[in-house]
């Protein structure tokens, strides 16, 4: 048996307490999880964010498709916003992908003309803690360093980088999930019960973007930190997608060939 929606059930478990606190760091948009907890009337506030919007640029790379078709066309360019990241302002760099698939595409791409001095680390399947553990040492005692993860995975949530903390976040592709039966029915359940467009975002799009948030989250951990979040994916401009993005974030459109001088720009100005 699946459940195609709970809010019923988590309806009645939070009837039976005289209050309840609800508490993540990816609830946009408020109005979608006041629906999946079945708390449509209630009472609902959203904490303003600790951080700023001058302490980060959100940068969306529109003119490189990622699309599953496309990714042998345009790894090549993937792998250059990476090469700029990392040459324009030196640091450490966490680059999120959707699939091992395309991580490993990434990673040969790279490793053609890759500066040696430069770690590149790189997550594999089925890691121990000492890998683990070995994969963060080597990341954070690095001045610069580029580690690419799978979206979702043990380094893409719950990972504090310490005090060495991230220059950058590159999340390549929407990552959407791929269609099973379970997700088309749940596509199917909401459309029908709220409406066209509902199925779409609660199955398929809100997954997607909580592995997004949580991975760009690796970047800001207090006040002090500062650093470029790089979308690539022009499916990132869409208002339905923009609509999960944290309050600091401000995204700004730009073409790849920009990067570099928007990069630039961004850290004088720190």
């Amino acid at each position: 048996r699946v459940c195609l929606d709970p809010a019923d059930h988590i309806a009645t478990v939070m009837a039976e307490h005289g209050a309840n606190v609800r508490f993540s760091g990816t609830v946009s948009p408020l109005p979608l999880y006041q629906r999946l907890h079945g708390q449509v009337d209630a009472a609902a506030e959203r904490a303003g964010s600790p951080f700023s919007p001058e302490q980060i640029r959100v940068l969306n790379v529109t003119d490189i498709s990622t699309y599953y078709r496309d990714r042998g066309a345009t790894i090549t360019r993937v792998a250059q916003v990476v090469r700029d990241l990392i040459t324009t302002q030196c640091g450490r760099y966490l680059v999120a992908l959707p699939s091992y698939a395309y991580l490993a595409a990434l990673q040969e791409n790279l490793a053609r003309d890759w500066d040696q001095a430069t770690p590149l680390v790189v997550q594999q399947r089925h890691l121990s803690h000492e890998d683990h553990q070995q994969m963060l040492s080597r990341f954070a005692s690095a001045d610069g360093a580029v580690m690419l993860i799978v979206s979702g995975g043990v380094f893409g949530e719950s990972v504090d980088f310490g005090k060495a903390g991230i220059e950058g976040v590159v999340l390549v592709g929407l990552g959407l999930p791929p269609p099973t039966l379970e997700r088309n029915l749940i596509e199917a359940h909401f459309d029908e019960v709220e409406g066209q467009g509902w199925g779409n975002m609660v199955a398929f799009t809100q997954p997607a973007l909580v592995k997004s948030v949580q991975a760009a989250g690796r970047m800001l951990r207090s006040p002090e930190d500062r650093g470029v979040i790089c979308l690539v994916d022009a499916r990132f401009t869409r208002t339905e997608v923009q609509q999960f993005f944290p309050q600091h974030w401000q995204p700004k459109a730009i073409k790849a060939r920009q990067l570099p001088a928007e990069v630039n720009s961004f850290w004088q100005q720190q």
